[in-house]
Order: structure tokens, then sequence, then C-alpha cells
């Protein structure tokens, strides 16, 4: 039974591999495109989950318009300029590497917007170029979203960037002589963002149910320092909340405090002349014996031949004693002699 069990599972198991193996095959390749040509042969039958591979820069002068699907454009190092506009409705077109080539929208089209994301959809591009006091990019509807990850410009007297009815826009370049920031009617002015950010990084201008949100490509960040060990960083910037980097301290040369001696070490100190962090240090002892004070050689000679000092004065105290015995001072001189020799030899011993 457990034998027919055992053939019964491998057999299973082989099943399913066979089963499994052609689906995780079936993704399609990229489908490649070298010119204009190629491209618009390929946009017009494209399907949903399908990656153009660009294989060359392409300039294409038609409108590319998607709807309903999802399709992934690989930059492949290089650049599309799609110069009549680009509209996605109910789909999504995606750069597969935003960093990976430049996806640039100008143009007109439809009705002077350049990069239009509607009815739950979401572009992904690179920059776009606007024409003066019409929409350079918009976003309308619910889970409609555009993202631009250079910029948003138009030379001469500006374009705009609207996004209504829960849409979302977010640059993440710079946005050059945008006349306002359009959320269902409502003109907002560059300089009007709202504070706090609702996205740390990015000023915000929203209405409560629309939001563009532009990379903070100026940042206001605290003026004091904040500072620790290993860096020093200013407070988090006023306009968008961004966190400033920290950065590791720039330092002098150290400065001697207290010298070392042969047996404690020093000290010493250094400031970094950015933010005036202090970093404290130790100069290590020198281990070098010192020269004796003339006290200190007095007491050495005596206690290395304090024994040989004793008997000498007791020797002279008993020459003096033979010669002048009937002399009363050298039997003073002669008694006191005994005596220091004996205090210092006590003195030592104790």
């Amino acid at each position: 039974m457990k034998k027919l069990l055992s053939v019964v599972l491998t057999l299973l198991l082989m099943a399913g591999v066979i089963a499994v193996a052609p689906v995780m095959a079936s993704a399609a390749a990229p489908i490649e495109v070298a010119n204009a040509t190629e491209l618009a042969a390929v946009l017009s039958s494209v399907a949903d989950g399908d990656t153009i591979k660009l294989l060359d820069d392409i300039t294409y002068d038609s409108a590319i318009y998607l709807y309903n699907k999802t399709v992934y454009l690989d930059l492949n190092g290089n650049t599309l300029n799609a110069t009549s506009g680009l509209s996605v409705q109910d789909g999504e077109l995606l750069l597969a590497d935003p960093a990976n080539g430049a996806f640039n929208v100008s143009g007109q089209y439809p009705s002077l917007i350049f990069a239009l994301s509607a009815y739950d959809s979401k572009i992904e591009v690179t920059n776009v170029t606007g024409m003066s006091y019409f929409y350079a990019v918009s976003a309308d509807g619910s889970n409609a979203e555009v993202i631009v990850y250079g910029n948003v410009s138009q030379p001469g007297t500006g374009a705009s960037v609207r996004a209504r009815n829960g849409a979302e826009v977010t640059v993440e370049g710079t946005i050059t002589s945008v006349v306002y920031i359009d959320l269902a009617g409502t003109e907002i002015f560059p300089e009007d963002f709202t504070i706090p950010s609702t996205k740390a990084g990015y000023l915000t201008y929203t209405d409560g149910t629309s939001t563009v949100w532009v990379k903070c490509n100026d940042h206001d960040f605290g003026a004091a320092w904040n500072k620790n060990a290993t860096g020093h960083w200013h407070d988090a910037c006023s306009l968008c909340g961004a966190a400033d980097t920290a950065q590791a301290h720039t330092y002098g040369a150290w400065v001697e405090d207290t010298a070392a001696t042969a047996t404690t070490d020093g000290t010493r100190h250094r400031d970094c002349s950015v933010c005036g962090y202090r970093e404290d240090g130790t100069i290590p002892a020198t281990g070098e014996t010192e020269p004796d004070s003339l006290w200190q050689k007095i007491v050495s000679f005596i206690t290395g031949n304090w024994l040989w000092i004793a008997i000498g004065a007791i020797g002279a105290g008993g020459v003096g004693a033979v010669a002048w015995f009937s002399t009363i001072f050298w039997k003073i001189v002669s008694a006191l002699a005994v005596v220091i020799a004996a205090l210092v030899g006590i003195f030592i011993l104790f």
C-alpha cells in the first residue's frame, strides 16, 4: 500500500511540473523596435502585459494612445521622443527602468494636454514639455496617476499641471514656468504649497481629494547643527519635512591639553570646523624614567649605603675618643655621631 501511495504521489508531482512548466515559460519576450515605423505597428497591436523594447533612439510624431491594457516600455538606454502627446485610459504605460533611458513627451494631444492619464490609469514618463497656458500634465479621475521622473517645463510664459477627481501627479524633478496647479478647477500657484507636506521630501498641493507632489529641490533646513560623535546634520526641511543627510565631521589638528608623563596619560582635543563638535582624546604615557631630583639622589644614596654610613660614623667617633679622649668637645661629637648613625639605621630599617 505504501509503495502504491508513493507511486501515485510521484506521478502527481510529475504531472504538476509538466503542467506548470509551459506556463512559466510562456511569458512573452520583449517586442523590439528600432524606428518610428516599427513602433507604430507595435502600438496598434500591442497586447496587455507586453513589453516594448527600444533598440535605438526614436522620435515618434504620432499621438500615443493606449486603452484598457498595461504595457511596459524598456528604453534599454535609449531615448523615445513622443512629439504629439500621450494619452492612457483604463490602462498603464510603465517604464521598466526609469533610470535607463529617457521618455520625453511634448506636442499636443488631446485638447492640448501632453501627458494625460484618465479613468483608473497610470503613466510614467521622464520629461514633459508643455505649450503655453495649456496642461503639460493631467491626471483625471479616481486612481489616475502620472509620475514624471524628470522635469515639467515650458519655455516662455508657462504651462500648468492638473490633478482632479481623486487623481495624483508626482514630479521627481523640477517644474519650470508652470503658471498654476489645477485641483478640481482651483488654481494654486507653485509657491502656495501645503505645509506640513503629506509626503516627506515633496511639496504638496492638494484639495483633500486630488494631489500634486513636486520634489523639494531647494530644502530649507534648520540653521543650527545637530551633532554626535559620528557626524552633524540640520533639522528637517521646514518646507517638505525631509530629513537632512548626516555628514562626517571635518576635524582640525589635535591640541594638547595636559602633557603625558612617564606613568600618566595626557589629554588632547580636536574640533570639527563645520559644527564645532569637540572630540576628546588621550596622549599615552611615555614610559620613560625621569631624572631624580637632588633630594631623591641623597635619599637614594643613604638608602643604598646606610650600613657603611653607620659604620663610618661609629668608627669616626671611636677614633676621636682614642685621640682626644680628654677633650670634652670631641666626646660630645663622638656621642652625637653614634646616636645619628643609630637613628639613620633605625629609620631606614623601619
